[in-house]
């Protein structure tokens, strides 16, 4: 994740991405078998969200579930299974 080196900081010293990220390790570390995840990329910069939506892939290959919400177009490149909600109706996307 990019964090060890914060393994002594307080969570008021990391800057959002910093806690996001933390967040998402502390999401992973049990192994679950659904990770579900919303906006998991709205405090990161380009390079990480590509790593990190690149980690949920891998993981969704594997034995972990991954439901991510986002309003972030970018991040649908990584999805098999797409779905919109237009006022409370969720319809399948072309992926």
């Amino acid at each position: 994740m990019g964090i060890s080196r914060l393994a002594a900081s307080y969570p008021k010293e990391l800057s959002g991405g910093e806690m996001r990220r933390a967040a998402i390790a502390r999401a992973l570390i049990k192994e679950p078998r659904l990770l579900i995840a919303d906006e998991p990329a709205g405090d990161l910069d380009t390079q990480t969200t590509a790593e990190i939506m690149g980690l949920f892939s891998h993981i969704a290959r594997e034995e972990t579930a991954a439901l991510i919400v986002t309003h972030e177009s970018d991040t649908l490149n990584y999805g098999n299974r797409i779905y919109s909600m237009d006022a409370g109706n969720l319809s399948p996307r072309a992926a």
